[in-house]
C-alpha cells in the first residue's frame, strides 16, 4: 500500500528505479492512499499507471482528524467523514444561511458550474468546518 502526496510519488518512483532497480507497477502495491495536495485526473491516471495501483484521495489535518474526507471504492469524490468530531456547514454566500445537504441540483448549478473542487475550510477558534467549493 502506498500514502503519499501526489507530487512525491515522482520523487519514489525514481528512488525505487535507482535504488531497488525495478519499476514501480513491480512492487506489488494495488492501492494507494493521496493527501496532502490536490488530486487532479490526469495526476490520478499517471500514478495509477506507474504505480499499478487504484489511488484514492484523502484529507486529513494531524492536528484535528487524521480522515476527515476521503474517497471510497466509486471514486471520484471524497465523503465527510468525520461526523462526531467536525460539522460540516455549506454557507449561502449571499444571505448566509446554512443550506441543507445533499445541494440541490439548480445551487451546484448556480454558484459551483462544471469545474468546482470540493474543499473543507477548518475554523478553529469557531470549533466548526465548512464544506465548500472552489
Amino acid at each position: 500500500m502506498l500514502f503519499s502526496t501526489p507530487s512525491a510519488t515522482r520523487f519514489f518512483k525514481e528512488a525505487v528505479r535507482e535504488y531497488l532497480q525495478v519499476e514501480p507497477h513491480q512492487l506489488s502495491f494495488n492501492k494507494g492512499f493521496l493527501a496532502g495536495e490536490a488530486l487532479s485526473d490526469q495526476e490520478r491516471e499517471r500514478i495509477e499507471r506507474t504505480w499499478g495501483i487504484t489511488a484514492r484521495n484523502f484529507y486529513g489535518l494531524a492536528d484535528v482528524a487524521a480522515d476527515i474526507a476521503a474517497e471510497c471504492g466509486e471514486a471520484p469524490g471524497l465523503h465527510f467523514c468525520a461526523q462526531g468530531v467536525l460539522v460540516a456547514e455549506i454557507i449561502d454566500p449571499e444571505t448566509q444561511e446554512v443550506l441543507a445537504l445533499p445541494l440541490k441540483e439548480e445551487v451546484k448549478r448556480k454558484w459551483l458550474g462544471g469545474n468546482a473542487k470540493r474543499i473543507l475550510k477548518l475554523n478553529k477558534m469557531e470549533k466548526r468546518a465548512d464544506l465548500a467549493w472552489l
